[in-house]
């Protein structure tokens, strides 16, 4: 059960302004106000948050800025939650600003993980209803202190080490150089009441164990331990952050093409700072520089991504997009025959042996049908009827059992490995490991027809160059 706290020391006038003098200076440091800026305060009740709100309330007139403050119920602790929300409320009279609650629906046991990204979307789309530029958060040194130890005994590495950004879009930390102790002297000066959580010191958050474990006994062991840490994180956040801002003038400069990296630029940098180089370059096409992702790609892999794919032309290494490409035949569903079906747009069907070669990016329409092989349009998949299982899908060709076979195709037709696995291959709708024929491309040879019998013929069209007849069909 949540408890309340409230202290009624007092100090000298000049220890209230020092605190607050080093938050001001922090704010503008870091410029992570402008003038005329609503913001929302992501408030727990807790001794952090309420020296945040009670803070900048109190500098709102100074900065310039509006206050609202915000409370998001994880709905983990029976009753607590309500009762966090009043005394919230109650707190946002007393320094009368505006108070949201917002009620999380992740079921019970979820993750910090989980709870974390679903607060977030929360305050989100709060600060959009009520036109909030930005939302402040009341992570501070120790919290960076704990996340800089916990990334380190992980094998982070230098940009694993970086501290939680002052400013990050919309969300700010104002009280990144305060530890916790000054905060908590800080509510003592001016009274301020505060929530304690009890999960705070539940041993079985790594956080937890951290703080009690390893920064207590560093902190008694060298006065300032903790901000000396938090210090650290805050400047290799610092210097990781210009080098970036430099690598990014750098990219600029070697190709008009965001979505294109010169190889041969790449690799005249040193190691260290091409996985840097990799990570700007990801970050500019939109993408998350997942640490994995960035070693493949160093490694001079191409690579099939969730939003779309990284190949080699030309001594480039070259970003496609390709969000939807394998998506739509990833679910078995038997195939109609006479029945037009879309495959959607990629420059994957470049490749195929009737794509005009001129489009980069094109629509690919297939069908089947029974049909006179002698009559059949050119680049057409002819195969032998009699062979055939009676139900047919799409399945991607990652699924099929005999990949050598595939392998000599798609060598044939010089398909690039990341789009492979994902290519739509017709299949035994009972027995879906079996292929028939890689789609747009040929069939497998004992498929094929062999001038003799009936015949099914897949034919391919692409929406740029459909004819009347072939719209007919």
């Amino acid at each position: 059960m949540s408890t309340v706290m409230e202290t009624n020391l007092t100090s000298p006038e000049l220890q209230q302004d020092k605190a607050f003098q080093l938050f001001l200076a922090f704010c503008r440091k870091n410029n992570l106000f402008t003038s005329g800026d609503k913001v929302l305060v992501a408030i727990s009740g807790g001794l952090d948050s309420t020296v945040l709100a009670h803070m900048l309330v109190r500098s709102a007139k100074i900065l310039g800025i509006h206050v609202e403050l915000a409370y998001v119920d994880h709905s983990q602790r029976q009753g607590a939650g309500q009762r966090e929300a009043k005394w919230v409320g109650v707190f946002a009279e007393r320094v009368d600003v505006s108070f949201h609650s917002r009620k999380l629906d992740v079921g019970p046991g979820a993750s910090h993980e989980i709870m974390r990204e679903a607060r977030r979307s929360v305050l989100l789309d709060l600060a959009s209803r009520v036109e909030a530029q930005k939302i402040a958060t009341a992570h501070h040194a120790d919290d960076n202190a704990e996340t800089f130890v916990m990334r380190a005994i992980s094998g982070s590495g230098v940009h694993g080490l970086r501290s939680m950004s002052p400013r990050d879009s919309v969300w700010v930390k104002p009280l990144l150089w305060a530890t916790k102790e000054e905060l908590r002297s800080y509510a003592k000066i001016h009274s301020l009441p505060w929530v304690e959580d009890p999960s705070n010191k539940r041993d079985k958050y790594l956080r937890n164990k951290v703080r009690k474990i390893m920064l207590d006994s560093l902190e008694s062991a060298r006065q300032g331990a903790v901000r000396s840490l938090s210090r650290t994180a805050l400047r290799v956040e610092e210097e990781e952050a210009e080098i970036e801002v430099w690598i990014s003038g750098q990219l600029e400069t070697q190709s008009h093409d965001s979505t294109a990296l010169s190889e041969g630029w790449l690799n005249s940098w040193p190691l260290a700072l091409r996985r840097r180089v990799l990570r700007v370059w990801l970050k500019k096409i939109g993408l998350m520089p997942q640490p994995k992702l960035i070693e493949t790609l160093l490694a001079g892999e191409e690579v099939v991504h969730a939003k779309g794919i990284f190949m080699k032309r030309s001594s480039m290494l070259v970003f496609i997009p390709e969000p939807g490409f394998g998506l739509g035949w990833e679910q078995i569903a038997e195939l109609p025959i006479g029945k037009r079906i879309s495959l959607g747009a990629s420059s994957a069907w470049g490749f195929c042996s009737k794509a005009p070669e001129s489009l980069s990016s094109t629509k690919h329409v297939f069908y089947m049908a029974l049909k006179d092989p002698k009559n059949v349009l050119p680049g057409s998949t002819v195969l032998n009827w009699r062979s055939l299982p009676k139900f047919l899908c799409l399945v991607p060709a990652s699924k099929i059992q005999d990949q050598h076979g595939l392998k000599e195709i798609f060598d044939l037709f010089r398909v690039p490995k990341p789009y492979r696995g994902r290519w739509p291959t017709l299949s035994d709708a009972q027995n879906p490991t079996i292929a028939l024929a890689l789609v747009g491309l040929s069939a497998i040879p004992r498929f094929e027809w062999k001038e003799e019998g009936p015949a099914l013929v897949l034919q391919s069209f692409f929406e740029e160059s459909l004819s009347t007849e072939e719209r007919s069909c």
